[in-house]
């Protein structure tokens, strides 16, 4: 059950990322730190880019954490929460 909610919480927190990105950039106020994403931005534009990684990563997370161990499931979530925590709170400060 843990699992499930750290997971909700990583998918509100990408959902949240791809709001606040999207307003830093559009103000001038912020750019994106991540080539790979600079590189999809180019060439499919800002928004389908955050939208189509998005979808990506959390399908692969989601079905990676099918199989794993729930103790390593919980630990790799409570990681990627609490990393998407701080670029949600610095996209935020940006906006």
């Amino acid at each position: 059950m843990t699992a499930y909610a750290l997971f909700a919480i990583f998918t509100t927190l990408s959902i949240l990322d791809v709001a606040t990105t999207i307003r830093a950039i559009e103000s001038g106020k912020g750019k994106e730190s991540k080539r790979i994403m600079r590189w999809l931005m180019e060439k499919m534009g800002l928004k389908p880019a955050l939208y189509f990684s998005k979808v990506i990563i959390l399908a692969a997370i989601g079905f990676a954490f099918w199989d794993l161990d729930a103790r390593l499931s919980v630990a790799m979530l409570v990681a990627l929460d609490g990393y998407y925590g701080w670029v949600v709170w610095n996209n935020y400060k940006l906006c």
